[in-house]
């Protein structure tokens, strides 16, 4: 027996001679003489011994791809042997899948439905929420408020700001700010724009500044100086088209002309107004009747002192607005300071509806990875036996555990990479919906993390969805014995976890469901709401007068009465009226409301109202009824005895037990004049439809002390309001061509727009909602049909045995019904268990609300019978010759 060669083909000693001259190692040796032993003994046998040893030589070294005379090649590197083996699991991976392809395409799809929704919201909960405000050291920026005997925050009036920005040393600097609604003059139209009066120091405090042109100055915050703009990047591409000489050019504003003198950066948020697209100066000073310590419409924020804390720079301002108490006694009540972070403040709004959805795309997506992980139990069950052999063939358990990895990871990045196509469009309809600004547009759709959060919800879904369900097939494969005839060998475990998954998805569904229904009966309830108005057949748009020729308050009263009278000739229009304020209109002023009789020893600590000043006909358009007294006249107009109506709330907490009817009233400042009650009209909702009805008051508008300039007519129609739009915008442009008119929409569309949050929440969870029971009836149906296959010999024994087909059917649908009555058991404690987090983004409607509960548990058990129906109906059909042959 040679030592380098089988034993009944020894190697030819010239052919030895050269593989150890070209130290072929002893294991290659061996390989090439076990394959070419047959052939060199059969040449040596037909042609000689030379020619059996030429070709013998030569079909060695054409083996090992070595030239006569080469140099010894080493061997294949560990990276080169590592990427030649991945390459060919990967190989075998997609052969794999191609004979799987309906297996393939449900776990693609449903992976890109959780990673696509949980991806789209993410970069929104993010862009909104979590990202930090885009101004330098963020976290010291902080907005102030008075702090009232309740407990809530109001605005400070300009005196107030003056005097805590003098004399707070915890700030380093402090700004205050107003809301403005300029319009400018591109061209022939006229356009109403979105923006804010700010003190000289808002964007240095922001730490922000222009990208073209120069900040405001000191100089520029003056009453009689305030003449310029700053505009932002959006404002300056769209009216503007990007010209970069734009900044000291004058522009037509509100009727007088004003400079740019500068053009903010594209990516600018101002979070204290998110559709700002001007500012200019507030111009304030202490001569001015609006700049008054109790006139407080000012928001204000503040740069607290680097090493100076939140807490230190309250406790600081509180300070400075008590010591103000006690120099001016009779000009604050009960008063104290409050800080608030500035992103808390602007997304506080925001922030439960969006949490509240990213909590139910969680669930969604754990919903996706849970059926993920019963697709691939399933199909572990059926490659057992081919585990089995690849095992008892010498597999190693590792490349095995490789082969299942690489799939799911396969797998789960074609349903990532589709998911993230997917968020793409699902983030711009997100946006579209909450209709957030230009600046957060662009910070969420440049928000780097999304791609990072889709690349981690892949790679956790890979793993838990496909690796861990491998895991125990392999486990098993390596303890198992092959099974001649068994479909499958599936152990206690692996039944245990697959009823496990079908478990949770069947409570995660009922989570997402009851969330559905919540939504849907706390909007049944706010719809529901006594509004106290009309909006069917009501017309509204905004109106803005601008020019030199409006600088007198007789010609403001003059064109709003003369629009009234020819608007309310146009056919069609029963009534037409003009006011300050629209019920449900995202506007509000409130004023101080002072009673004669009872004068309060500080006239702070008197309740406030909602002002309207509405001109005759108001009440009448929307329908609003007058329970006692009488509404206006035209004979209540500028020098006729002023008076005022008030709403029922108003009676009741200001005119507790009493009739309020004749007697007298201040609203606002205590220098106006008395006023008296002439009626009082229903309640009607203003802010919110949630919210209880605050005291409200209605002033004539020719009695108004300030005549606005931008007022919104309202007309109610016998025919459709759209109707009616063009000969009132008519109407009104012949009266003066240069009139803003902005917003025109229904009052439909007004009531719509309170309610849409809600309608948001409930359309996008109803959609999880779908998916989520769509994802549980498969699981529910993949387990219960692959019991059925499994027991399919059992199934035959107990037909055999004399069980009737309704036994059988009872047997398959009662273990249907224990896992969904088990999902439905946990997913109800799961809602006990988080009613305090969501009891805050429901009306009227307990979290436990026992209609919702018990529908979505019946749904649930619904769809778990016809999940169950085909394999039952299959298992009723065994024929038990047929099983037991199998």
């Amino acid at each position: 027996m040679s030592p380098r060669g089988p034993t009944d083909h020894p190697a030819p000693p010239r052919v030895a001679r050269w593989l150890l001259a070209l130290r072929v190692p002893l294991r290659e040796q061996e390989f090439l003489f076990g394959d070419l032993a047959e052939g060199y003994a059969a040449r040596r046998r037909d042609s000689g011994r030379w020619h059996a040893a030429f070709w013998y030589w030569r079909q060695t070294v054409s083996v090992l791809q070595m030239p006569l005379f080469a140099a010894p090649q080493p061997p294949p590197r560990r990276r080169e042997r590592a990427m030649t083996s991945l390459w060919s699991d990967f190989r075998f991976v997609a052969r794999s899948l191609r004979r799987a392809p309906l297996f393939a395409i449900l776990v693609v799809l449903t992976l890109a439905i959780g990673i696509g929704a949980t991806s789209s919201l993410f970069s929104v909960v993010y862009g909104v929420l979590l990202a930090p405000p885009p101004y330098p050291e963020p976290d010291r920026l902080v907005m102030l408020w008075e702090k009232e005997p309740d407990g809530s925050t109001s605005n400070l009036g300009y005196m107030t700001f003056d005097d805590a920005r003098r004399e707070a040393h915890a700030f380093a600097s402090m700004s205050a700010l107003s809301s403005w609604g300029p319009v400018l003059r591109v061209g022939d139209e006229s356009l109403r724009l979105f923006g804010d009066r700010v003190t000289h120091e808002f964007f240095s405090t922001l730490g922000a500044r222009p990208m073209l042109g120069r900040d405001f100055t000191a100089e520029d915050d003056r009453k009689d100086t305030r003449n310029v703009v700053i505009l932002s990047h959006d404002l300056w591409k769209r009216s503007f088209n990007g010209d970069p000489s734009i900044v000291g050019r004058t522009v037509p504003i509100n009727g007088t002309s004003q400079t740019v003198v500068g053009v903010m950066a594209p990516g600018f948020v101002d979070y204290l107004t998110p559709m700002a697209e001007i500012w200019a100066p507030l111009g304030y000073d202490a001569s001015l009747s609006w700049a008054c310590r109790t006139c407080r419409h000012l928001r204000a924020i503040g740069r607290v002192r680097d090493g100076t804390t939140m807490e230190a720079a309250e406790k600081d301002l509180d300070g400075v607005l008590r010591a103000l108490k006690g120099r001016y006694p009779s000009e604050y009540g009960s008063i104290g300071a409050r800080t608030q972070a500035l992103q808390e403040y602007a997304t506080g709004t925001m922030r439960p509806a969006l949490m509240a959805l990213f909590g139910a795309v969680a669930l969604l997506l754990l919903l996706a990875c849970a059926n993920v992980a019963n697709l691939y139990l399933g199909r572990t069950s059926e490659r057992q036996a081919e585990l089995c052999v690849r095992m008892a063939l010498g597999a190693v358990r590792s490349r095995l555990v490789r082969l299942v990895t690489l799939e799911a990871l396969t797998l789960s990045a074609l349903g990532g990479a589709i998911g993230v196509l997917g968020a793409w469009g699902g983030t711009r309809a997100l946006v579209d919906m909450l209709h957030l600004s230009a600046g957060l547009r662009e910070r969420i759709a440049g928000a780097p993390p999304v791609l990072l959060c889709a690349l981690a919800l892949t790679t956790i879904s890979a793993l838990a969805g496909g690796t861990l369900p491998a895991l125990f097939a392999i486990r098993d494969a390596a303890l198992g014995d092959i099974r001649l005839g068994a479909r499958s060998m599936i152990g206690a475990a692996r039944h245990r976890l697959r009823n496990t998954v079908v478990v949770g998805e069947v409570a995660l569904a009922l989570l997402l469901l009851v969330g559905a229904g919540l939504q849907l009966r706390s909007l049944q309830r706010v719809l529901g709401v006594r509004t106290g108005f009309t909006a069917t057949g009501v017309l509204t748009m905004e109106l803005s007068l601008t020019g030199a020729r409006y600088a007198e308050d007789v010609a403001v009263r003059n064109y709003y009465r003369r629009l009234v009278e020819n608007a309310g000739a146009i056919p069609g229009v029963q009534s037409v009226a003009v006011t300050s304020q629209l019920t449900l209109g995202g506007n509000f002023d409130g004023n101080g409301l002072h009673r004669e009789d009872k004068p309060a020893a500080n006239p702070e600590d008197d309740p406030s109202a909602q002002r309207f000043a509405v001109s005759p006909g108001y009440l009448e358009a929307l329908r609003i009824s007058v329970v006692r007294g009488r509404g206006f006249t035209a004979a209540d107009r500028e020098g006729s005895d002023p008076v005022v109506l008030i709403n029922q709330a108003s009676a009741k907490k200001v005119f507790a037990g009493e009739d309020p009817i004749g007697k007298r009233v201040k609203v606002g400042g205590t220098d106006g004049p008395w006023r008296t009650i002439v009626g009082v009209a229903d309640d009607v909702k203003h802010l919110t439809l949630e919210k209880d009805v605050e005291n409200q008051v209605y002033l004539p508008f020719d009695q108004n002390p300030w005549a606005e300039s931008g007022m919104i007519l309202v007309a109610r129609t016998s025919a459709a309001p759209g109707a009616v739009i063009a000969p009132i915008t008519r109407a009104a442009r012949a009266l003066d061509p240069d009139v803003a008119i902005a917003r025109v929409r229904s009052m439909d569309d007004v009531v719509g727009s309170a309610t849409q949050a809600r309608r948001i929440a409930l359309s996008m969870v109803g959609a999880f909602s779908l998916v989520a029971l769509l994802l549980a009836t498969g699981g529910l149906y993949g387990v219960v049909s692959a019991s059925v296959t499994e027991r399919t010999r059992e199934m035959g024994l107990r037909a055999a045995l004399g069980a009737t087909p309704v036994r059988l059917l009872r047997l398959v649908v009662s273990r249907a019904a224990s896992l969904t009555l088990a999902g439905v058991g946990i997913g109800v404690a799961g809602v006990l268990a988080v009613q305090r987090l969501v009891s805050g983004l429901l009306f009227q409607v307990a979290p436990s609300d026992p209609l919702t509960l018990g529908a979505v548990g019946l749904l649930l058990c619904v769809v778990a019978l016809v999940a169950c129906i085909v394999p039952a109906s299959r298992a009723a059909r065994v024929d038990p010759m047929v099983a037991l042959r199998e």
